[in-house]
């Protein structure tokens, strides 16, 4: 007696199984149809960074260092010393390359390069 009132299939009746699929589509893993990654051509390469576990406060540092050369709107530091920035326009990639190539942080040298995709070579 207790859920479904006289045991005769009522209650909450027929549920839509393919209905609820349709509002669901795309929400699953990696649904969205767009990327937070900016293109490679507003990405600048970084090498000479400090190596070590990554550090969400190091990256906001080096966010700073960057911002010297134009908006940069990302920057992070990966555990081999290498990393990567990101910045709004064309123009403030070849500025950041231009200015910030051979500048000093947390007391390195950093070098500073245009991004390129690496070539696939074949084994």
């Amino acid at each position: 007696m207790g859920w479904g009132g006289d045991g005769k299939g009522g209650g909450w009746g027929a549920f839509n199984w393919m209905a609820l699929a349709k509002m669901m589509k795309g929400k699953g893993k990696g649904g969205g149809g767009w990327s937070r990654r900016p293109s490679n051509e507003l990405c600048v390469w970084l090498a000479g960074l400090p190596e070590g576990p990554r550090d969400k406060d190091l990256n906001k540092k080096l966010q700073e260092h960057m911002k010297q050369a134009g908006e940069c709107t990302w920057a992070s530091i990966g555990k081999n010393g290498q990393g990567h920035a990101a910045f709004k326009t064309k123009e403030e990639v070849a500025n950041a390359v231009a200015t910030l190539n051979g500048s000093t942080f947390e007391g390195l040298t950093l070098t500073v390069d245009v991004w390129t995709k690496q070539e696939k070579t074949e084994a």
